[in-house]
Order: structure tokens, then C-alpha cells, then sequence
């Protein structure tokens, strides 16, 4: 029968005895029933979106740039830009018509912009963004940006462009490049049972000045004086989501 070694006690010395001194035996025992605290588990890195970019891109120079993707969901521009980034709301349309929706950015001015979606409820198959009034954050390539006045969009274009009247619905929107470069940039193949090129990028202007002259559902080229006299600037920018 095995026996249970015990501690040795050193002879005593001068009255005093002298601390135990465990056997190696003793001590392998000791040790194993002595419980050991588990280590603790290592801390998992917390997931957070990228650093939004002082420039978002309704319309980059190559689509894997583009803000938003033909195949985004809700849930992966919450994962891109991150939950307090990304909220459900109702959305502005032509003539007073509202539409349910995503906003981007709701408490940022400069980078607040509406994803509209060809499936409203569930969310998926975004149809086209379009930035908030004065959200300047937002580009459309070559370098369109709300806020903008028109000479720096005859710039980029290249030449005058036609576009309404201003004070009615649909004021100051652009009607036609002329053949210019945003034509060529922003050209779509025509829609199905469609000859006619469409556009992917809508630009919508706002008269900061007098509009006499320039005002109603007539069309207007951008070079004329009465146009320059309204002074006017990028209000609505608007891109189709490829």
C-alpha cells in the first residue's frame, strides 16, 4: 500500500524549529491541488467602419469608388459607414411626391445624401443618391459638386449647356450638355425599346440673383446674360447607382 509522504521537520536547533522542507513527492502533489486560475481570454478588436473621406463620390472616374454600389443593401452601407451613419427615412421626390428611403450622414450638413432604392422594403438594389441642399462633400466626376457656380460647370464641360427656366418644379435643370464633356462622362446606353442615350448624372440649378428673363418651363442657354445675371449655383446633384 503506497503511503502519502508527509513533511520533514529539521532536527531542532537551540529551542527553535526549523521551517518544514517539503520531499519532492510531497510538493508534485501539493501543487496539482492547488487550483490555477484560468487565463483570461484575449480581448476581441472591436470592427469599426473606415474614416468617412472629406470627398464622397456620387460618380467616380471608375465605379469601385462610387459611394454607393448596384449591389448594396441597407446593411452593407451600415457596415461600410457605420449604424449612426446610416438611418431610414422619408425622402423628397419631384413635384411634393415622397419616397421611403436611406439618408446618409443625417447630422452632417456637408455630407448628408438620399439613397433611393428600386426595392423600398427591403431595402436592396439602391436606384441612385442624390445629395442633400449644400451637401458639398459630394462629387460627381470630373468634379461637380453642389454649391458650385455654373461658370465652373461651363468649365468643366467644355462649352455652354442648355438648361430650364427657373420657378416652376423642375427649374434649372439641365436639359442638354451639347456635346460636350459631361455629356461623353455621364453618357448611358439608351433603356430597353429606347434610341436615346441617358444620362447618369442630373444636375439641377438654383438663381442666387434677379431671374428676369431666365424664369419658366422654357429652355435657356448658360451663356446668355440674363443667365449670368441670376448667378446661378449647384442645387441638386444626382447620380444613378451603377
Amino acid at each position: 500500500m503506497l503511503r502519502t509522504a508527509t513533511p520533514r521537520t529539521l532536527p531542532v536547533a537551540r529551542g527553535r524549529a526549523c521551517a518544514p522542507v517539503l520531499t519532492p513527492l510531497f510538493a508534485a502533489v501539493l501543487a496539482a491541488l492547488v487550483p490555477v486560475a484560468p487565463r483570461p481570454a484575449a480581448a476581441q478588436p472591436v470592427r469599426r467602419p473606415p474614416p468617412v473621406p472629406d470627398t464622397l463620390w456620387l460618380l467616380a472616374a471608375t465605379p469601385a469608388h462610387d459611394a454607393v454600389h448596384r449591389g448594396d443593401t441597407e446593411a452593407a452601407l451600415i457596415a461600410r459607414y457605420g449604424r449612426a451613419h446610416v438611418v431610414r427615412d422619408s425622402l423628397p421626390g419631384a413635384e411634393g411626391e415622397m419616397f421611403w428611403g436611406t439618408v446618409l450622414f443625417p447630422r452632417d450638413p456637408r455630407r448628408r445624401a438620399y439613397v433611393y432604392w428600386t426595392d423600398e422594403a427591403p431595402f436592396k438594389r439602391p436606384a441612385s443618391v442624390r445629395a442633400a441642399p449644400g451637401a458639398s462633400a459630394w462629387v460627381a466626376w470630373p468634379g461637380v459638386a453642389t454649391g458650385q457656380p455654373m461658370a465652373d460647370v461651363e468649365r468643366l464641360n467644355g462649352r455652354a449647356f442648355r438648361l430650364f427656366g427657373f420657378e416652376w418644379d423642375y427649374g434649372g435643370a439641365v436639359v442638354d450638355w451639347r456635346g460636350g464633356r459631361l455629356a461623353a462622362a455621364w453618357r448611358m446606353p439608351p433603356a430597353p425599346g429606347d434610341s436615346v442615350p441617358g444620362r447618369r448624372v442630373a444636375v439641377g440649378f438654383r438663381a442666387t440673383g434677379p431671374t428676369r428673363g431666365v424664369r419658366g418651363e422654357g429652355t435657356y442657354g448658360s451663356s446668355l446674360p440674363a443667365m449670368r445675371r441670376a448667378a446661378p449655383r449647384v442645387a441638386d446633384l444626382t447620380a444613378e447607382v451603377r
